[in-house]
């Protein structure tokens, strides 16, 4: 795997790099997929570390289908599921950011605040939709 972290570090642009958006400080956090946990967690293993991201990568858009939907519907239970869900798989591939949103919407789900937690769900899809990015940009030990 630590094949796989170097094509990756090699394709992510640095922090200062002009290709990455510009955040204020305070919005600061940390790159969309931590490529080291997940070498970490898998034992350096490329083949699985592909598999694995490309299951996820396959899987987002209907999570993130069905997490919309929830939200449509003011289903705090639903949106809280989903959010769930997505937060688990987002957390065990090292996108923390993304998963710290979800975690944002479960906990405004279990306060009952529905409508502040349905309007977090689209933060959430475009974390999300950035960490499919990040996984398709690194090229082709994950992608193919």
């Amino acid at each position: 795997m630590s094949k796989l972290v170097s094509h990756v570090d090699a394709a992510t642009p640095a922090a200062d790099d002009p290709r990455e958006p510009r955040v204020p400080a305070s919005a600061a956090r940390a790159p969309h997929v931590d490529w080291r946990q997940l070498a970490s967690r898998l034992g350096d293993d490329d083949e699985t570390a592909k598999r694995v991201l490309q299951h996820f990568v396959e899987q987002a858009d209907a999570q993130l289908r069905r997490l919309g939907e929830a939200a449509d519907s003011a289903d705090s239970r639903a949106i809280g599921m989903e959010a769930h869900r997505l937060r688990g798989v987002l957390a065990w591939i090292g996108a923390e950011y993304a998963a710290s949103v979800a975690a944002d919407i479960e906990e405004l789900c279990r306060a009952g605040h529905t409508g502040r937690a349905a309007e977090l769900c689209e933060k959430l899809r475009q974390e999300t939709e950035s960490v499919v990015a990040a996984i398709r940009g690194a090229g082709e030990p994950l992608t193919g």
